[in-house]
């Protein structure tokens, strides 16, 4: 797995990031059983960002999806507080295990650490 710094320095991989892909979606457009892979074929490999919850754990990943596999490729280290506030709004203080979609504040934090700003003022990365 590569380190949230890789992912920083890599903007191809950043440009591939679909914001607008919510784990649930990503999960239907990729069943096989799916009308729309039989009438349309296979979709392109989707990367997106989501909270991953597990035995009262929160990570907040980069995942590739893709009709085989789903691979996890980064874990981003968004504060505690921006995840906990995102996974309240969808499912109350106790989120249950699964896969949940970031909102808009964790994704500004990322993308100002992809452009180099901190609340901090150091340099991302550092």
């Amino acid at each position: 797995m590569m380190t949230f710094d890789d992912l920083i320095r890599d903007k191809q991989l950043q440009a591939r990031i679909d914001w607008d892909l919510t784990p649930q979606a990503a999960y239907q457009m990729y069943q096989i059983k799916s009308i729309n892979v039989w009438k349309y074929g296979f979709p392109a490999d989707a990367h997106y960002v989501l909270i991953y919850v597990y035995q009262g754990s929160a990570k907040v990943m980069l995942v590739r999806r893709s009709v085989k596999e789903t691979e996890e490729l980064v874990q981003i280290p968004v504060p505690d507080a921006l995840a906990a506030a995102c996974l309240y709004a969808q499912g109350g203080d106790r989120a249950p295990v699964g896969q949940y979609a970031v909102d808009e504040p964790i994704r500004q934090w990322i993308l100002d650490r992809f452009a180099g700003r901190t609340l901090e003022g150091a340099p991302a990365g550092s």
